[in-house]
């Protein structure tokens, strides 16, 4: 996995749970590029597993943390 993402990254996939290309511009290592490669597919995996699991976003959090940096 590290190839494409960093463990960064996915650490803040995992504590975030972004739900839309939108969100993943706010996840580190996530450029132009990987938003529009990866994010539609991804953002889905996510809200599936979201859903599944019961899980709400945390994208609040990062943005105001990225906000105030």
């Amino acid at each position: 996995p590290y190839v494409l993402l960093s463990d960064l990254t996915l650490t803040e996939l995992c504590s975030y749970l972004p739900l839309s290309k939108d969100d993943l511009r706010w996840i580190s290592g996530f450029g132009e590029f990987k938003v529009e490669k990866y994010g539609e597919d991804l953002a889905l995996l996510i809200k599936d597993f979201c859903r599944e699991k019961g899980l709400k976003t945390r994208m609040d959090e990062v943005q105001a943390k990225k906000f105030f940096q």
